[in-house]
């Protein structure tokens, strides 16, 4: 069964299967919190639906500390700075737009750690307020597009 719901669990994109472990709800937030995840899925093999499954329970993490959220947003201060001043230093040296492609991909990892650690109104008050991560973003946003739309062909 654990073989089922960890490929189940991969295909709805979790990244991390910890398990048949005896831990309580405490020790799981605790292990959940630091890995920066914001819920887990807990399997109970003592517990079952009415047609006989094992209950599959969401646990959503509310209990994050104040510290962690101030951590989380000044690392993500940090990157936007860091990605507008790359932005800003290659279009002041006359890049374009096709130079931005080439040299972007040490930033992106990073840039995803702020699109996962903000809500879309922060993400939104950044691209304003740092024109060339707003520029970063809006580059990202038309390549995904013309990957989905298959202007671009991409390898599987």
């Amino acid at each position: 069964m654990m073989g089922f719901f960890k490929h189940f669990v991969q295909l709805e994109g979790y990244a991390y299967v910890v398990g048949a472990m005896a831990f309580n709800k405490k020790q799981l937030q605790q292990e959940a919190a630091s890995m920066q995840m914001p819920s887990y899925l807990l399997l109970h093999c003592d517990r079952f639906d009415e047609v006989g499954f094992p209950i599959l329970e969401s646990v959503t993490l509310n209990e994050q500390s104040k510290q962690d959220k101030s951590s989380n947003q000044s690392k993500c201060l940090e990157i936007v700075q860091s990605i507008d001043g790359f932005v800003n230093a290659l279009f002041a040296k006359g890049g374009k737009e096709e130079d931005l492609l080439l040299h972007m991909s040490p930033y992106v990892s990073d840039f995803q750690y702020v699109l996962h650690h903000t809500k879309t109104e922060e993400l939104e008050l950044f691209m304003e307020q740092y024109k060339g991560f707003g520029r970063f973003a809006s580059c990202l946003e038309r390549l995904a597009t013309a990957i989905e739309e298959g202007q671009i062909k991409v390898p599987k």
